[in-house]
C-alpha cells in the first residue's frame, strides 16, 4: 500500500490443507532434504495404514465404509504441523512475483499486489486456483 499498489490476499483453510498433503510427494520431500532414512520409514509406517469412516447423519448410526488414508497428515500433533510444514515449505518458491506466500504453523496466506484493481483480480483468481 505504501508503494500504491493495490493489494489483496487468500487465506487457505487450514482444516481442509492437511486433509491436502499427498503422503508420497511427502516422503520424497522428507528423502530429499536429507533427513535420516530411520525418521523417513518411521512416518511411511505411521501414515501408512490409517482409514477413516464417515458418519452420514448425526442423529443415526449410518456410515460409510472404512476408506483408506492416502492424503493427510494428522491434526492437532506437534509431528504434523511438522510434516505439514515440511509439505509446504518451498511453496515460497513457485509463485509469480506478483505474490507473497506467508506460511505460519497450519495457516497459509498468499499476499498479492498488483497496480491496478483488474490486474489484482486477475492475479487473485489466477493464485487462488493454483
Amino acid at each position: 500500500m505504501n508503494n500504491r499498489l493495490s493489494v489483496g490476499g487468500i487465506f487457505c483453510d487450514p482444516e481442509k490443507a492437511f486433509y491436502c498433503v499427498n503422503h508420497g510427494i511427502l516422503v520424497h520431500k522428507l528423502a530429499s532434504y536429507g533427513i535420516s532414512e530411520k525418521f523417513v520409514t518411521l512416518t511411511q509406517s505411521y501414515l501408512r495404514e490409517k482409514a477413516c469412516i464417515r458418519k452420514i447423519n448425526a442423529y443415526d448410526s449410518v456410515s460409510s465404509m472404512w476408506k483408506k488414508v492416502t492424503n493427510a497428515v494428522p491434526q492437532g500433533t506437534n509431528l504434523g504441523l511438522l510434516l505439514y510444514g515440511t509439505y509446504i515449505n518451498d511453496l515460497p518458491n513457485i509463485t509469480d512475483n506478483d505474490a507473497e506466500v506467508v506460511p505460519f504453523a497450519g495457516d497459509t496466506n498468499i499476499v498479492v499486489t498488483n497496480s491496478n484493481p483488474r490486474g489484482l483480480q486477475r492475479a487473485l483468481t489466477k493464485h487462488s486456483l493454483t
